[in-house]
């Protein structure tokens, strides 16, 4: 008689178990919709006037991009002007693009602004320096030439604010 009552106790458990873990796999939350520029991850110099960005969003999102230079002649201080017209596109079913992006010389800024099917909006800003080759590689290697403290200081701020 305690053996009967042990199964049934027993079975009506792994009842109880799997029901409260299938009702949890059930549950509909739907992620938070974010853009992540994958490349370039931060904030860069180079001296390419064309780059690549890599970006991923969900299916359907809607994407502007739009590029501004520093038209600013005093040195130290920034007027961004918007350079043409801003790059549209919509994500497709792979969730990721690829866009080519033209930069003049100098400090620009490019404005990534992503539109939800929800009608929400996430804006990433990457300020891309472009130098020429030459003034790059003085500025590498003034950066070798540092003490090493300060060199490990201006790696660890890259990007930030």
């Amino acid at each position: 008689m305690i053996k009967k009552f042990m199964y049934y106790t027993a079975f009506i458990l792994l009842i109880i178990a799997f029901s409260s873990v299938s009702a949890f796999g059930n549950e509909t939350d739907q992620p938070k919709q974010t853009i992540q520029v994958v490349t370039p991850e931060r904030n860069i110099t180079t001296d390419s006037t064309n780059l690549v960005f890599e970006l991923t969003a969900a299916e359907g999102t809607k994407v502007i991009i739009q590029v501004y230079y520093n038209n600013s002649i005093v040195i130290g201080k920034e007027n961004f002007v918007a350079e043409g017209d801003a790059i549209n596109i919509e994500m497709g079913a792979l969730r990721r693009d690829w866009i080519e992006v033209a930069l003049r010389k100098g400090k620009n800024k490019v404005e990534i602004t992503a539109i939800y099917e929800d009608e929400s909006e996430d804006v990433v800003v990457r300020i891309i320096d472009v130098k020429g080759i030459e003034e790059v590689k003085q500025n590498f290697e003034r950066k070798i030439s540092e003490p090493a403290t300060e060199l490990l200081e201006n790696l660890i701020n890259t990007g930030r604010k």
